[in-house]
């Protein structure tokens, strides 16, 4: 799929984040998981308001598991950054909401996942960190008993289910991942 369906709204949005008129066929499913990451990503760092040096370079290193060194495509995640930003998309749940409609549960999780990777990378997770996550978790429809498998490996004190590790698996399997697979192969050239 080379674009997503998407809303008049959602356009709007994504034309307010990347500083450009966006249209429907610009909206691929790359950009609006490029997008939702950000969000998460920002919401994480500035929500116990503090943003650390650490806290940086774990954003850099996430962006970069997605968009090569080579690729053109990081000026675009600036671009973003600055727009999630100047808008707060991180701290309106509505927005964030609109970013994630299209997304599958997989790639809900795998946001979730990544933010919680940036909530420890001052080496320890903030409360307000944690309750960020879970209730950003939750409105995705990601279960509790998912988000003990996050937290295990964070702070080793819950004990997750043998079929929600099972889950956890299937859920991160690459095979899930089709609509965003070429990531970056795929975004628009703004």
């Amino acid at each position: 799929m080379d674009s997503a369906p998407v809303d008049s709204e959602t356009l709007e949005l994504l034309s307010r984040i990347t500083g450009n008129k966006l249209e429907p066929q610009d909206v691929t499913p790359p950009l609006i998981f490029l997008s939702a990451l950000i969000a998460i990503l920002v919401g994480v760092m500035f929500v116990d308001g503090t943003v650390t040096t650490t806290e940086k370079q774990r954003w850099q290193q996430t962006i970069h598991k997605f968009i090569s060194s080579q690729h053109s495509y990081r000026q675009l995640a600036q671009q973003i950054t600055r727009g999630i930003q100047e808008h707060q998309i991180h701290r309106k749940s509505k927005y964030f909401f609109l970013l994630t409609d299209s997304l599958s549960l997989s790639e809900r999780f795998l946001l979730v996942a990544l933010g919680y990777e940036m909530s420890i990378a001052d080496g320890k997770i903030d409360s307000r960190e944690e309750n960020y996550l879970t209730n950003i978790a939750l409105e995705l429809g990601i279960r509790a008993e998912l988000l003990d498998v996050l937290e295990s490996g964070i702070n080793g004190d819950k004990q997750p289910t043998a079929s929600a590790l099972s889950e956890v698996r299937d859920l991160l399997s690459p095979s899930r991942f089709k609509a965003i697979e070429a990531l970056f192969s795929k975004l628009p050239t703004l």
